[in-house]
């Protein structure tokens, strides 16, 4: 039987996505109104202002608009850290 991974919640800003994506399904979606470009959403960095309260319960901030320029920490790595597989992604059919 799976184990099932526990998802860590965060929020997203970009041109076609703002939302809070709190689960496999959500990132899935956010996922699709991106064309499937897994590379640009894992690239996105981090908010400089998200980072400054890492170490607090806010939920982390990540994206491509003018207030993550400069961030250091992209999504890919904060998935990383936070032992978040994507394996999921590998039956890329998207609920309607």
């Amino acid at each position: 039987m799976p184990v099932k991974q526990k998802w860590k919640t965060f929020f997203f800003d970009s041109n076609t996505w703002f939302d809070v994506v709190e689960t496999p399904d959500k990132f899935k979606d956010l996922l699709y109104t991106h064309n499937g470009n897994l590379e640009e959403i894992l690239g996105s960095k981090r908010s400089v202002m998200s980072e400054e309260k890492k170490h607090t319960d806010e939920m982390p901030r990540f994206g491509n608009r003018r207030e993550h320029v400069g961030g250091k920490q992209t999504l890919g790595e904060w998935l990383k850290e936070n032992k978040i597989d994507l394996g999921f992604l590998k039956s890329q059919k998207r609920k309607k």
